[in-house]
């Protein structure tokens, strides 16, 4: 879209609008009192469209975006040579290995809830990233790993290693359910129906308080008991310490499997359905078993996800596994650069931590945060719509349909 003065007032004008209800009027006792909130998202719509209608004019732009990329560029072009990028691996590995012993205790927790975001983000990878198919309610499946080891442990004492093998059971039939009924959409069709599949799972857990607890989630007084912790032997895991190396462990597996699986005959066959599905059915794949095995391989891994979230958190409500949490993980594959594993990662630990970094360290810009994170996404998207670290392949795409 051709940025225009016209079109930058209009649309500050609209926006100041919308807001208008929802941050421009509060309710008091006595009354309503107006806010200055709509009036202030305007002005800064406006300076900013203006800001970049000058600078999309600026002849050096160009430039800037190649100056601000380059350290993605030298990564990708390391991740070529896998004999340079395996010494900073092992590197990187043994300063994870070392860094819990020195972080603070809520430091440690944001560090094993962003392995756990990681363990979604390249779940969500195998099938957005890799066969190319938007799904928007992967919290869905996550809560159902979450539900499934719960209930299991409180109505059955199930210990945690039974209840991954569980989850993964229950998670990948129900990524096959979900699979067969999608198998002639695409695009948004797809969205809307994946969409539909994760608020449907939230509001079933909420609506069945006999079976699932209802709003109040589990353990709760009609369904009491406990989420058990890992064991190993009599030993119970259940400092964050220890589920920081649980969590470290399953990422590494996670990492190792599902870049196993994309560098197989599967993970081939998939990028050919990602790239064009007619012309990968005439070369004789079969597409409709490569999309089932995309839903239920990367649903299990949200089952995965689950348990240890459960496990770990102790305790779960319907509301964790909300639409935004879908929406997080998506932003998480799509700014790390689809189809790239360590992009992925790079992706979710950004996005995890970010929210968390304003909020922390610069709390006066707490009720901006949601506003830094949508111009975060909206730089990438302008100087790196491939992610932050796009496989190549993808990157010749994006340069292709540039040219085009």
């Amino acid at each position: 879209m051709k940025l225009t003065f016209k079109k930058v007032f209009l649309m500050a004008l609209w926006m100041g609008l919308i807001t208008l209800p929802i941050v421009g009027i509060k309710m008091v006792d006595d009354g309503v009192v107006w806010r200055i909130g709509p009036v202030v998202i305007s002005a800064l719509v406006l300076v900013g469209g203006l800001a970049w209608l000058g600078f999309s004019r600026w002849k050096g732009l160009a430039k800037l975006g190649s100056l601000l990329a380059e350290p993605f560029r030298y990564t990708t072009e390391k991740m070529a040579k896998p004999a340079a990028v395996k010494l900073e691996v092992v590197a990187l590995l043994v300063v994870l290995s070392v860094i819990p012993w020195v972080l603070p205790g809520k430091h440690l927790n944001l560090a094993i809830d962003t392995g756990i975001y990681i363990i979604l983000a390249l779940g969500l990878n195998i099938v957005v990233g890799s066969a190319g198919l938007l799904v928007l309610g992967y919290a869905g499946f996550w809560a159902i790993g979450a539900y499934t080891f719960a209930l299991a442990s409180i109505m059955l004492n199930c210990p945690f290693w039974l209840g991954l093998v569980l989850a993964a059971v229950v998670t990948g039939l129900c990524g096959l359910i979900v699979g067969l009924p999608c198998l002639r959409l695409r695009g948004d069709y797809l969205a809307i129906v994946t969409l539909g599949f994760g608020e449907l799972v939230r509001y079933l857990l909420k609506n069945l308080p006999n079976l699932t607890g209802g709003e109040k989630g589990l353990p709760n007084e009609l369904l009491s008991g406990k989420i058990n912790h890992p064991e190993i032997f009599g030993w119970v895991l259940k400092q964050p310490l220890h589920y920081y190396y649980l969590t470290f462990i399953m990422v590494i597996l996670t990492v190792v499997i599902i870049g196993r699986l994309n560098n197989s005959r599967i993970g081939r066959a998939w990028i050919a359905l990602r790239e064009d599905e007619m012309a990968a059915t005439s070369m004789g794949i079969n597409t409709t078993q490569l999309k089932i095995l995309a839903f239920v391989i990367s649903a299990v891994w949200a089952g995965f996800a689950g348990v240890l979230y459960a496990a770990k958190m102790n305790y779960i409500t319907p509301e964790a596994f909300r639409f935004e949490q879908s929406a997080l993980i998506l932003a998480m594959v799509i700014l790390g650069g689809m189809g790239n594993t360590l992009g992925v990662i790079l992706g979710a630990v950004i996005l995890f931590i970010l929210p968390w970094f304003i909020r922390d360290q610069m709390p006066a810009f707490q009720d901006y945060r949601l506003l830094i994170y949508g111009a975060t996404m909206v730089l990438m998207m302008l100087f790196r719509p491939q992610g932050l670290i796009s496989s190549k392949r993808r990157q010749v795409e994006l340069t292709a349909e540039t040219a085009d």
